[in-house]
């Protein structure tokens, strides 16, 4: 099949294609640039214009689906989606041969990610997807289209999707806050069409990590797909914000060697140490040593053995999801992660979980809840995880200034602390231990109201 022949197919689809040679001429001018030692073989010079690419292959021919907007010289823009011919350059570099325009459509000013774009690019994947398989999306998103049928996915690209969820489950057991494994989870749940359980992985992967651009475009989608479109435009307009603030790399990363000023150490065999809760040997001060418990300790330079006085164990206060409607169960999570080898008393009264609201309307109000009453456990054992919810509706009267600031939607801002003892102290040095939790920074979580 030909590049041209694929085109009139798509024609029948009745799409629009507004400016077309406009188009054609600011692609050839601003996007692609002509190979070098070629006559006509292109390729994308600057991929900034470009927010979807869908590679298809079929007996050896390699076609791409192509989506963005660009402007025009009068200042107007066009959303464009192209259909081009591909090759492998020399270098094993992706070139194109020739492109058709297969959809575009002019604005004044520059438009959103368009939702109406979004079900254009499924209508044509649709109408190719008999004669051809879908090799790779490279997307914002990088995920095929949600309503796509599954199982016209070749096998290697199905297999491919199973290793990942097998891989990042392993991963999560290990541990519950691994951002990296939450998100290769969250892509294969949604390739299987599994779409309730990739929402939920998809907030955690927000929760969790920086602020990045492709979760907020995959729920985009869901709920774009849900028919939630007010919900939907402004989870694209959050993944464009995202996308314009992520760093670029520049050059590899400087390794510096820390040459500590005092030289070597006194050796000191077998001294007994005192108490202290800073990172170095209060003998030698070098900053490495290493714990046997995490509490009782000894410097691998000098040999000093020491007792911790505050102990920090991992603890995280987090929203179940990285929004809240109004109307929906505001919901926390409360994560601590014992890794001493002690078992930890938890004290009810240690520490506290505060919650701060802030109003559209510039309005604020606070509520601060006991973390011990929160977990309801008496004991964490040792080299253990626990984790439980917190409904803040059944833990905050309906009553409280706290509602009523966020009545009309606005940021709640959550940090949390803990503090427990050790449970059975092995000895008397022990007891004087502290045990505390202090989650790093304050979390923030939006409560939208889209009326």
């Amino acid at each position: 099949m030909h590049l041209n022949e694929m085109a009139q197919d798509l024609d029948k689809l009745g799409l629009p294609k507004e400016r077309v040679e406009d188009l054609r001429q600011e692609l050839l001018e601003e996007v692609f640039s002509v190979e070098e030692g070629t006559e006509q073989l292109m390729e994308i010079d600057d991929p900034s214009y470009v927010s979807e690419t869908y590679q298809l292959e079929k007996a050896g021919k390699e076609f791409w689906v192509t989506s963005g907007d660009i402007e025009f010289g009068d200042g107007k823009h066009s959303e464009f989606i192209i259909l081009m011919d591909m090759t492998v350059g020399p270098e094993g570099e992706d070139l194109c041969r020739e492109f058709e325009v297969v959809y575009s459509k002019t604005y004044d000013s520059e438009p959103e990610l368009s939702l109406e774009r979004s079900r254009v690019e499924v209508s044509i994947l649709k109408g190719l997807w008999e004669d051809f398989g879908l090799l790779l999306a490279s997307t914002i998103s990088g995920l095929v289209p949600i309503d796509l049928p599954r199982e016209l996915v070749s096998p290697k690209t199905s297999q491919f999707y199973k290793d990942i969820l097998s891989s990042s489950e392993v991963a999560i057991e290990k541990d519950l806050l691994d951002v990296e494994a939450w998100s290769k989870k969250a892509s294969a749940l949604y390739f299987f069409g599994e779409i309730e359980k990739a929402e939920a992985a998809l907030h955690r992967v927000l929760v969790l990590g920086p602020p990045v651009g492709w979760p907020y475009t995959a729920l985009g989608y869901i709920h774009l797909q849900k028919g939630n479109e007010a919900l939907a435009r402004y989870l694209f307009q959050k993944a464009e914000e995202a996308l314009s603030k992520m760093p670029l790399l520049r050059g590899p990363l400087a390794v510096m060697d820390i040459v500590h000023p005092r030289g070597r150490p006194k050796k000191a065999k077998g001294v007994k140490g005192d108490w202290f809760d800073e990172g170095l040997c209060p003998n030698c001060d070098r900053p490495s040593w290493e714990n046997i418990d995490g509490v009782k300790g000894s410097c691998p330079k000098c040999g000093y053995q020491y007792f911790r006085k505050d102990v920090e164990i991992p603890f995280r206060v987090l929203p179940k999801r990285a929004f809240f409607l109004i109307g929906e169960p505001v919901v926390l999570e409360v994560h601590v992660d014992n890794t001493l080898g002690l078992d930890l008393k938890v004290l009810e009264d240690g520490g506290l979980i505060q919650l701060d609201a802030r109003g559209k309307d510039g309005s604020s109000g606070w509520e601060e809840i006991e973390t011990g009453s929160v977990l309801d456990k008496d004991v964490i054992p040792a080299r253990t995880r626990f984790s439980t919810e917190l409904d803040l509706e059944e833990a905050i009267p309906q009553d409280a200034h706290f509602w009523e600031v966020l009545k009309k939607g606005g940021i709640l801002d959550i940090h949390g602390a803990f503090a427990a003892a050790i449970k059975d102290p092995p000895s008397r040095e022990y007891r004087r231990v502290d045990i505390l939790g202090s989650s790093s920074g304050t979390e923030t979580v939006e409560i939208l109201d889209l009326n």
